[in-house]
C-alpha cells in the first residue's frame, strides 16, 4: 500500500470528492465536451478529480482507455448510455463524469408553485429564498437546492 503522511501539502486536498453525474457523448475532437486532457491513459477516477481540481475545473472526466479530462461545464453533446465506468476501456467518444467536491442536489418541489406561481427554476437565478413566496405545497429553502 502506498505510504500515508499526516500532513498533506496545502496547496492541494488530500482527497477530492467526486460525485458520479452520468455518461455523455464527447463525437468531436474539436469541439471537446471537457476541453483539457490532464492524463493520457491509466488513470483513475480519483486520480482524474485530484488533477482537475488542482487545476481549478469543476468537473472531471474519465474517456477511452482511462484518459482524464477537465472543463467547468459537461454535457453540450446529450447524454449517452455507452459509457462503462468501470471498465479500463469506459468507450470511445463518450466520458464518465464526475462533479468535484459537490453536494448532488435535486429540487425536491416537482409541480409545487410558490405564490407566483414560480417553480424552483426561478430561485436559480433569484436566490429571494427568505421565504416570502412560500406557501402551503412549496417551501423555497427545503425543495429548491439554490436555496438549500
Amino acid at each position: 500500500s502506498m505510504p500515508t503522511t499526516t500532513t498533506p501539502p496545502t496547496t492541494t486536498k488530500a482527497s477530492i470528492k467526486a460525485d458520479y453525474i452520468g455518461c455523455f457523448q464527447d463525437p468531436d475532437p474539436h469541439d471537446r465536451d471537457l476541453p483539457v486532457m490532464v492524463v493520457g491513459w491509466g488513470t483513475t477516477v480519483g486520480q482524474c478529480a485530484a488533477t482537475c481540481w488542482a487545476a481549478g475545473y469543476k468537473y472531471a472526466g474519465i474517456q477511452f482507455d482511462r484518459q482524464c479530462w477537465c472543463g467547468n461545464s459537461y454535457g453540450k453533446h446529450g447524454p449517452s448510455s455507452a459509457c462503462i465506468c468501470d471498465a479500463y476501456n469506459i468507450g470511445a467518444n463518450v466520458n464518465c463524469v464526475y462533479c468535484l467536491e459537490c453536494e448532488a442536489c435535486f429540487d425536491t418541489a416537482g409541480d409545487a408553485r410558490d405564490s407566483g406561481n414560480d417553480d424552483c427554476g426561478y430561485y436559480d437565478n433569484n436566490p429571494d429564498c427568505g421565504g416570502l413566496w412560500d406557501d402551503s405545497d412549496f417551501t423555497s429553502t427545503a425543495m429548491c437546492c439554490a436555496c438549500g
